[in-house]
């Protein structure tokens, strides 16, 4: 899948837009962006973030598009949450966290059939790394005809031989 320079700015944009300041939607203020939180079976909302444990996600859609944007590590937290980033991070357990709003998107999506034909995943440093497992799990489940795109902005990387998804084939390293 080839992403054009849209497509890369948006998930950019989004991919900035995950970090927490004062809420979702005052991050994205005059992009026509806006947030969703579609029903999760763990973690929850916090001014428009979705939250668990230290892991969290921003959802957003605009016109036929809906978006996944993981946050990146923004404090110490984060990576103590799972281990060692550098050696003995736990990128499995991170993940686990973020499937249930992953679960939720793709769910709400099939709900509304024929209203959102795109789905962006993306994310910044561990949210890119996040990003890519979502590529590359055989386990999510996403409606058909939906055309993912997937990038990432400075993601330390993730050994995609382990697993081989159509979706792997589709992401965009900045």
């Amino acid at each position: 899948m080839t992403i054009n320079p849209d497509q890369a700015a948006a998930m950019s944009f989004l991919s900035w837009a995950a970090y927490d300041s004062v809420s979702a939607s005052d991050n994205l203020t005059g992009s026509g962006w806006s947030v969703l939180t579609p029903a999760v079976s763990a973690g929850a909302y916090h001014n428009g973030f979705y939250v668990n444990g230290n892991a969290a996600a921003l959802v957003a859609v605009k016109d036929d598009t809906i978006a996944i944007a993981f946050r990146g590590s923004d404090s110490a937290g984060d990576l103590a949450s799972a281990g060692n980033f550098l050696g003995l991070f736990n990128q499995a357990e991170y993940f686990d966290l973020l499937r249930p709003v992953i679960a939720a998107v793709s769910q709400f999506v099939a709900q509304h059939p024929g209203q959102y034909i795109k789905l962006f995943v993306t994310g910044h440093s561990l949210g890119g790394m996040m990003a890519e497992w979502a590529a590359a799990e055989p386990g999510i489940q996403l409606p058909s005809g939906l055309d993912v795109s997937v990038a990432t902005f400075g993601s330390p990387g993730v050994d995609l031989t382990v697993a081989q998804t159509p979706l792997i084939a589709s992401i965009v390293n900045f």
